[in-house]
């Protein structure tokens, strides 16, 4: 049965929307010089801390409907067995993520520049990469739950159909990483459909959380 969006439905896109549009002014284009006086410290805190407040947000929103975090994570109990199924699906996204995106990036690779101007935010030291794995699993979780977990129920609730709610949520996604380059932008919404499909398909959000945290931290740690 439909329902319609409520006072804190709109909340919740009006902070999205400030999210995207604050990265885009701030950091979007810039060269890289100007990004690294901004200091990767300051913009790992503040991620780590704008991410678990959207996640409050959210959970307030959760609590006042009667409803709980842990059964819109899963609701199925998360024993050992259990676990290592999702442990096995989310190495599954991991390759096969990896496959199209090779694939995807024959369309939408950024140019050098554009590259460059990244890897500024890449840490580098020990207290730079505590704070970037940190900010990796309050990703993974407070991203997962929010968008794949609450956005994407909420929508399939509204529109009566989850593949609407997939796209949807994943758009949502796309715009809040509008600091990135465009091309990059489209990638991370094309991962947001990805991740809405497993999501839908095995009614959880621990793989797709496990494969979120691996895949940021990866993206450091992996590099020599």
């Amino acid at each position: 049965m439909k329902s319609r969006p409520d006072a804190h439905h709109l909340g919740l896109v009006i902070l999205v929307v400030l999210w995207g549009l604050t990265g885009h002014f701030l950091i979007a284009n810039k060269p890289a010089e100007q990004l690294e006086e901004v200091g990767r410290l300051r913009i790992y805190v503040a991620a780590i801390t704008s991410l678990w407040l959207l996640f409050a947000y959210v959970a307030v929103g959760l609590r006042r409907r009667g409803l709980n975090v842990r059964s819109l994570i899963d609701p199925l109990p998360l024993t050992a067995r259990r676990f290592g199924i999702y442990a096995s699906i989310a190495v599954g996204m991991f390759f096969a993520w990896g496959l199209f995106s090779g694939v995807l990036g024959l369309f939408l690779r950024p140019d050098k520049a554009q590259i460059q101007s990244l890897l500024v935010f890449f840490p580098r030291g020990p207290v730079e990469k505590a704070l970037w794995a940190m900010m990796s699993l309050s990703a993974a979780f407070c991203e997962e739950f929010v968008y794949r977990g609450y956005l994407q129920t909420s929508l399939r609730r509204f529109s009566g159909s989850i593949g609407v709610a997939v796209v949807l949520q994943a758009a949502a996604y796309g715009f809040a990483h509008a600091a990135l380059p465009w091309k990059i932008m489209a990638t991370v919404t094309i991962l947001g459909i990805f991740f809405g499909a497993v999501a839908a398909w095995r009614k959880t959000l621990v793989p797709g959380m496990l494969m979120h945290a691996a895949f940021d931290l990866l993206a450091v740690f992996a590099r020599k």
